[in-house]
């Protein structure tokens, strides 16, 4: 998972695609970068780097501030395929007869290997592990080699590289700015105005930070054209089935941001209602783990007349913070295990005579590897909580995504055989776990179930994955 925008044609985009990456960094914290393009010169340069997205993205970084430009692209990064190094890092760069294009992208192609031979084969280098470089090559290879234009070329990159990807790209042959989706929709796209200037962003809350109005999202397959006259659209892909991860809205997106012309915020205090209506238990208190299980331990408490209370906070003084630079606000997008295990042993703290002899309720958004809800429950113990009860507003996690989520070493799942038993044994044995079911957790989003990636819960993966990937 990553995140993306664009700003086309803006006096001010290089302040404002800033802006709207760092309110995106909590789809990424491992590296970010733009690229400027300065439509009077059709000059295209770019800075990305590894770390905190505050410390590339600030003011007084000296690589970035020798870009320039009046159109951007930028992205953050949440390592989900190659390694954590600069070299996969975006925005990417390809190169073709008739120039250079450079692309950022938002999600994970299943069929990259393939890909990257084909390409590799045809001359066209691929000098990364990432796979927008090779969305980049094979706009490149159909420009070069069969010299079609954008909009031909999308219709045919869309038809041969498989996955989810929500791409923003320009050239140093036009003058235009190109947003793209996967034929699925699996990653989220959308298109907002900025003083009659068009921006692209993951989510509708990098819009809000600098002041955009949301027009709409882009819809699945579609090839949005930005140009000197406005914008155009094509439809390059005529996919009729629908798969918008469920999972944004589980956890992944933030809290304020649109879809389906309701915040996250609501979905997911629906999602905590729903459950108190599947598994109530008796109990004193219901708790949050913060920040992305508040809603729906609100929602739990609304509908359950259980009292919502304070009991678990985020450490403020956090080391890792302190020595590092890094926000741990996330601990789920760590780079490596290493790290999540580290974030979590000092995320949080328990505030003792709030549980002391009662009977608690933990709600968090999810349970992937069990590594935090573990220390919590020893924890609330070792307090001296009478009853801990756990309650997820999501299904349990027990197959690996492809599509863009670092879940795929299946072993790692705390419910990857399915067995809620033994995902209780693996979070310290408390009194209770329950999980929301995946028709609560779809009657809670207003929608049906056709529309969604569900893949994590049940194993049902809308693209195919290659043998060797499973």
């Amino acid at each position: 998972m990553c995140g993306v925008f664009g700003i086309y044609k803006h006096s001010d985009a290089k302040r404002l695609i800033s802006i709207g990456l760092f309110n995106l960094k909590h789809r990424g914290k491992n590296g970010a970068g733009i690229a400027g393009k300065d439509s009077l010169r059709m000059v295209i340069d770019r800075f990305r780097d590894l770390g905190p997205v505050q410390s590339i993205l600030g003011p007084s970084n000296e690589g970035l501030r020798r870009i320039k430009g009046d159109s951007f692209i930028g992205h953050v990064r949440y390592p989900t395929a190659g390694k954590d190094s600069l070299e996969n890092v975006q925005p990417h760069e390809s190169s073709s007869i008739k120039g250079k294009i450079f692309l950022a992208s938002n999600g994970d192609v299943v069929n990259f290997s393939e890909q990257k031979s084909f390409l590799e084969r045809e001359n066209i280098r691929i000098y990364s592990d990432n796979d927008a470089e090779m969305i980049a090559a094979s706009f490149s290879w159909q420009v070069s080699i069969k010299g079609r234009n954008i909009i031909e070329a999308a219709q045919k990159v869309t038809r041969h590289v498989k996955g989810s990807y929500s791409a923003v790209f320009f050239t140093d042959f036009d003058d235009n700015m190109y947003a793209l989706r996967d034929p699925m929709g699996i990653r989220p796209l959308v298109m907002g105005e900025k003083d009659g200037s068009p921006v692209f962003a993951s989510e509708t809350c990098a819009l809000d930070a600098i002041g955009a109005i949301y027009i709409r999202d882009v819809m699945p397959g579609e090839l949005i054209v930005a140009h000197q006259n406005g914008i155009s659209s094509y439809l390059v892909a005529d996919n009729k089935i629908r798969a918008f991860c469920i999972f944004e809205l589980v956890y992944f997106a933030r809290p304020d941001s649109i879809w389906q012309n309701s915040s996250c915020e609501y979905y997911r205090e629906s999602m905590g209602q729903m459950l108190a209506q599947e598994h109530y238990v008796e109990a004193d208190l219901v708790v949050a783990i913060p920040k992305s299980g508040i809603p729906g331990a609100v929602g739990y408490s609304r509908e359950s007349n259980i009292p919502y209370g304070i009991a678990v906070i985020e450490n403020p003084s956090s080391l890792i913070t302190l020595e590092s630079g890094q926000d741990i606000d996330r601990t789920f997008i760590g780079a490596t295990i290493q790290q999540i295990n580290a974030e979590a042993d000092d995320k949080y703290n328990i505030i003792a005579d709030r549980v002391a002899g009662k009977k608690v309720i933990l709600i968090d958004d999810s349970i992937v590897r069990g590594t935090t809800a573990y220390r919590l429950t020893r924890n609330l113990r070792m307090v001296g909580a009478k009853e801990v009860h756990w309650r997820i507003p999501c299904p349990p996690i027990s197959y690996s995504c492809f599509y863009g989520i670092a879940t795929k070493e299946k072993r790692l799942l705390a419910a990857r055989e399915g067995d809620i038993d033994l995902v209780r044994k693996r979070i310290g044995d408390p009194d209770s776990l329950c999980f929301l079911s995946l028709e609560g957790l779809i009657k809670s989003t207003n929608c049906r179930l056709d529309s969604f990636c569900t893949a994590c819960f049940n194993g049902n993966y809308p693209i195919s994955i290659p043998d060797n990937r499973l």
